[in-house]
């Protein structure tokens, strides 16, 4: 049970603000102001600029409620608002580079591509990175994996439920 903590629960646990994160834009769409594109022609209609505020206070809430558990040995000891910020920032930061890619390859706003799987988690551990953050390898992997398994469902529901404007 130690090496399935250690090892897989903690990792997932740790990349819970970028996860929370990534959902915020579609929440905050509702809100006055959150269909404002950031740029439709260079990142289409859906980026809009509401999604770094958003990101950002959800990735901050749950990385600070993360700080107010104690912690097995061997857990990484970044501060919780450093955790918060690099994955709020991260998490549209991810998303926007993502969709300029897209445009420069001629990929239309809500079409499929491959990287949408994951790019905000890499952009997040970037940012992680930079800020001199660096934490084992199955912190990567194992967020990386799990996302890959709860993508599509998740795009899905959150299509159905309004919170998206394409169902992938």
């Amino acid at each position: 049970m130690e090496i399935i903590l250690q090892y897989v629960l903690l990792p997932w646990w740790f990349s819970l603000p970028g996860y929370i994160a990534n959902i915020c834009p579609g929440f905050a769409r509702k809100l006055p102001g959150g269909t404002i594109p950031v740029s439709i022609k260079y990142l289409g209609p859906n980026k809009t600029w509401m999604a770094l505020p958003a990101a950002l206070g959800g990735a901050m809430l749950i990385a600070f409620l993360q700080h107010q558990l104690n912690y097995p040995t061997g857990y990484p000891a970044a501060s919780w608002w450093i955790l918060g910020l690099c994955f709020g920032v991260g998490v549209p930061a991810g998303d926007w580079m993502k969709s300029y890619l897209k445009r420069c390859l001629g990929i239309p706003p809500g079409g499929k591509w491959w990287v949408e799987k994951f790019d905000f988690l890499i952009a997040s551990f970037v940012t992680l990175a930079i800020v001199g953050v660096l934490v084992p390898l199955c912190y990567y992997l194992v967020p990386l994996a799990f996302y890959l398994l709860v993508h599509g469902p998740g795009n899905r529901l959150s299509y159905k439920l309004g919170w998206r404007n394409s169902p992938h």
